[in-house]
């Protein structure tokens, strides 16, 4: 589809209803650098994934399910919003009262026009990505290699232990960022007497629907002053790609990444001058001629790496 029509790809949609809706999740979840906002309808989030959700931090996430429907329980609808909250990312679920598996119609129809007006965030300066090596799908008699190791500039991530998730915190402060608030919303609305759906009022739709509809709204605060810089924080880690270019840095100038690992790992810093150095304590490392330069972290610390001009 995105060859043979011109569609943009910073506004792409993931969306499903019912068994879709958990598709809708899952994919965010695993891909989450391709999606410009997630609609999960009458859908939630596996609980095998919920360790996962830190993965949707760049992903809005606007989810919508009925509370009498038979086919979807409200628990686990609950806690896949509840994951988000706890997160601080930004959510909108509204719990429809007496609806099934339908979960709205017409009061819903906002939520979908709206969702033109999201647009991806390519190179975010906060990655949160956890990966989960059972996940994989390797076949070598067919030379099937599906891996959900990768997002934005940080990638091909190795599990030490494969019997549990990897996961990376990478900041850099080469991107635009701001210290941003949290405000929490948690309130219960009807168009019975006053037309509204959901996203506000609405004369023009009365259903006689009631809802309950949390979120999380992000305020965006000051801008952080740039630097040249990367901090990046690993657990479970036993190696992973991290792409300069994507992250905002300058090679041409001196630059800092700061790596915390909780044991052994080697880190490939890609984006460089063919022959680039980069010193990591006593030893240097020259980058090839792909521009690639694998920095090794011998065990649980904090590493300072140092792009020589």
């Amino acid at each position: 589809v995105m060859h043979r029509f011109a569609v943009d790809p910073d506004r792409v949609i993931v969306q499903g209803a019912s068994m879709g809706g958990v598709g809708a999740y899952r994919l965010a979840t695993l891909q989450p650098d391709k999606w410009s906002v997630a609609l999960p309808l009458i859908g939630f989030q596996s609980a095998g994934l919920l360790p996962l959700s830190v993965n949707l931090r760049n992903v809005p996430v606007r989810q919508i399910n009925g509370a009498a429907d038979p086919l979807i329980p409200v628990p686990p609808a609950d806690a896949s919003a509840q994951r988000l909250d706890e997160l601080g990312y930004d959510y909108r679920y509204w719990l429809l009262t007496d609806r099934g598996h339908e979960a709205g119609g017409f009061v819903y129809d906002c939520v979908f026009a709206g969702a033109v007006d999201f647009v991806r965030e390519r190179h975010p300066a906060i990655v949160r990505f956890a990966v989960d090596p059972s996940l994989d799908e390797i076949d070598a008699a067919s030379g099937l290699e599906l891996r959900f190791d990768s997002a934005y500039w940080v990638g091909v991530i190795r599990a030490r232990d494969e019997t549990a998730s990897a996961r990376v915190e990478a900041f850099s402060s080469a991107l635009p960022s701001s210290d941003d608030t949290v405000a929490r919303v948690d309130r219960i609305v009807d168009n019975t007497d006053q037309g509204a759906d959901l996203c506000g009022p609405n004369p023009a739709i009365r259903t006689g629907d009631e809802w309950r509809e949390r979120a999380v709204e992000i305020q965006s605060g000051d801008p952080r002053p740039a630097r040249n810089e990367i901090d990046a924080t690993l657990e479970n880690v036993a190696s992973l790609t991290i792409d300069l270019s994507g992250a905002g840095i300058d090679v041409a100038s001196a630059a800092d990444l700061t790596v915390s690992s909780d044991g052994p790992c080697v880190v490939a810093l890609r984006g460089l001058r063919p022959g680039q150095l980069v010193a990591s304590g006593d030893a240097e490392h020259r980058a090839d001629d792909d521009g690639v330069a694998a920095v090794g972290i011998e065990a649980a610390g904090t590493v300072v790496m140092r792009l020589r001009r």
